[in-house]
């Protein structure tokens, strides 16, 4: 097997690893990003209830 050829598999299989994982970690750190307003938003849906 050429190194060129090989350069290329191993970027495709990256690349692939990467449009993967992308999604996962995005809405990972969105989850983080979200929760305290999601948090704040119960405590006010508690207290409006009340």
């Amino acid at each position: 097997m050429s190194n060129s050829l090989q350069d290329g598999l191993q970027t495709l299989v990256l690349s692939g690893f990467n449009n993967l994982l992308l999604p996962i970690q995005k809405s990972r750190y969105l989850e983080r990003k979200i929760k305290p307003f999601r948090d704040i938003l119960q405590v006010f849906g508690h207290i409006s209830v009340l």
